[in-house]
C-alpha cells in the first residue's frame, strides 16, 4: 500500500505594489542602460563598490562577444576579438595566422550562409599576472547554407588569451569538432581525442 500523501501546504500570496501595469516589461528596450551608466554605489566607509562593468568575467565577455559578432555578422566585433598575431584553426591540417587573414577567412567562409546561430555553452579558463591565459569553451552551432540543407555542429574551443592595452583577446583558438552533420545528429560522430 503506498505511504499516505502529506497534507498540502497553504498557498500563500502576496500584492506588490506596482506604479506599472503587470504587462509591461520592466525594462522596456529604450531604458537599456549600458553597464558603463550604472550609478556607483557605495559602501557604510564611503568607499566606491565596483561597478556592473568591472564585475563583468572578461574572458566570457569575449568568447561572447565573438559568438554575438557571428550571429549578427558583425566583421568590426568579430576582428576586434584577436590579437593582431593571432592563429585560428579550424582543423588539424588547417590554421591561418594573423588577424587580417583570420577576417578574410571567416569573411569568406560566412558568404556561404543564410544564417549562422553561435551558442557559446560552458568553458574553463586560467589567466597569469603577465596578461597571458589559456581556456576551453564549448560550442553550438546552427548553420543554414545559400545552397543545401541546414547543418549542426558540436564543439569546444581551445584557447590562448593575451591582453592587449587592457583588453583580453584571442592569441589563438584552434576548433575541436565533436559532431557536424544534419539536425536531429544522425552523420558519426568523431572521436576528438583522435
Amino acid at each position: 500500500m503506498p505511504a499516505p500523501m502529506p497534507p498540502a501546504l497553504p498557498v500563500m500570496t502576496a500584492t506588490l505594489p506596482s506604479s506599472r501595469p503587470t504587462t509591461t516589461p520592466m525594462i522596456r528596450p529604450a531604458e537599456h542602460r549600458t553597464p558603463a551608466t550604472y550609478p556607483r554605489r557605495r559602501t557604510g566607509s564611503g568607499t566606491p563598490c565596483t561597478t556592473v562593468a568591472d564585475m563583468r568575467d572578461p574572458i566570457a565577455d569575449l568568447v561572447h562577444r565573438y559568438a554575438d559578432a557571428v550571429v549578427n555578422l558583425d566583421e568590426a566585433q568579430w576582428s576586434a576579438t584577436w590579437a593582431d598575431d593571432a592563429v585560428w584553426q579550424l582543423n588539424p591540417r588547417f590554421e591561418v595566422a594573423g588577424r587580417d587573414a583570420i577576417v578574410q577567412l571567416w569573411r569568406s567562409s560566412m558568404e556561404g550562409f543564410r544564417a549562422v546561430v553561435q551558442v557559446v555553452m560552458n568553458g574553463t579558463y586560467d589567466l597569469d599576472d603577465d596578461g597571458q591565459g589559456a581556456g576551453r569553451w564549448y560550442i553550438q552551432e546552427f548553420l543554414q547554407p545559400r545552397d543545401g540543407a541546414p547543418m549542426f555542429m558540436l564543439g569546444h574551443y581551445d584557447d590562448t588569451y593575451t591582453l592587449v592595452d587592457g583588453q583580453w583577446r584571442f592569441a589563438s583558438r584552434r576548433l575541436v569538432m565533436h559532431y557536424a552533420g544534419p539536425p536531429d545528429l544522425s552523420a558519426p560522430m568523431p572521436n576528438p581525442r583522435a
